[in-house]
């Protein structure tokens, strides 16, 4: 199996045509794009072509992650096209394996803020440990003084989010 990302990456001005497409017992048109939305990220979109009213249907669309990217995925000699995506809680390693995929590909400026996100995200969140705390077995005054310190927590966090996305240098 084959994988070749499509660059420039298809938009909705300038999808990815696939003439041949089946249904039913027909063949029809259908494109496909990446569409990047400003808060929520991107979305990869099929549409097809209905073969008796030459009508576009109406698009299916995925759900969101921060940045997805089409690729044609070559199998038993047929194409077929497919999405590739990276997700605002992926680990490290995931996000640098993702970056190496990616290598010299285009992306839009809303693609690149996501990933400028991640990153101070992914940086923020080095050597942060979770535990589990039973809170039934508390006083007031003692469940209130964890909160306190989980409030104290999260605002450091924060900070260090707002940190590493200022000095953002493009790597993790």
């Amino acid at each position: 199996m084959e994988q070749k990302i499509l660059n420039p990456q298809p938009t909705e001005k300038n999808p990815y045509i696939v003439e041949d497409y089946p249904w039913g017992f027909k063949k029809c048109k259908a494109r496909f794009y990446v569409e990047s939305v400003k808060k929520k990220g991107d979305r990869f979109v099929k549409q097809t072509q209905n073969p008796k009213t030459l009508l576009w249907c109406k698009p299916k669309k995925s759900t969101y992650s921060a940045v997805i990217v089409a690729v044609i995925i070559t199998q038993d000699g047929r194409d077929f096209i497919k999405s590739r995506s990276v997700d605002m809680n992926s680990s490290a390693e995931k996000y640098k394996q993702a970056m190496e995929t990616l290598g010299d590909l285009e992306l839009n400026d809303l693609q690149k803020e996501k990933l400028k996100v991640m990153r101070a995200y992914i940086k923020a969140y080095k050597g942060v440990t979770f535990k589990c705390v039973e809170m039934n077995g508390l006083s007031e005054e003692e469940k209130e003084d964890h909160e306190k310190g989980q409030d104290k927590i999260m605002n450091h966090i924060n900070n260090s989010v707002a940190v590493n996305y200022a000095n953002d240098t493009g790597r993790l």
